[in-house]
């Protein structure tokens, strides 16, 4: 139980480090947050950005509409119960 208490610690010490580093240690002129940024920026990103909504768009129509395709068509009607007649 201590074992996991430490783990999930450190764990999230090492997380608080890395977003420090992503946002506050500069690469050269810029930080990398300033340089993901500058590239999520561009048009081709946008672009692929776009695409990619787009094609999530589609295929939440397509489940939507099997879904209710499925929900509308007549169920099998269950075997019809047959009486037995015990056995002499």
């Amino acid at each position: 139980m201590l074992g996991d208490l430490a783990k999930r610690v450190v764990n999230g010490a090492v997380l608080c480090v890395a977003a420090m580093a992503f946002f506050l240690v500069p690469l050269g002129r810029k930080t990398l947050a300033e340089h993901l940024a500058g590239v999520l920026g561009t048009g081709p990103a946008r672009e692929a950005a776009a695409a990619c909504a787009g094609a999530g768009r589609r295929v939440v129509t397509r489940a939507t509409g099997e879904l209710k395709a499925l929900r509308q068509e007549p169920r099998a009607p269950a075997p019809a119960s047959r009486d037995l007649e015990p056995a002499d």
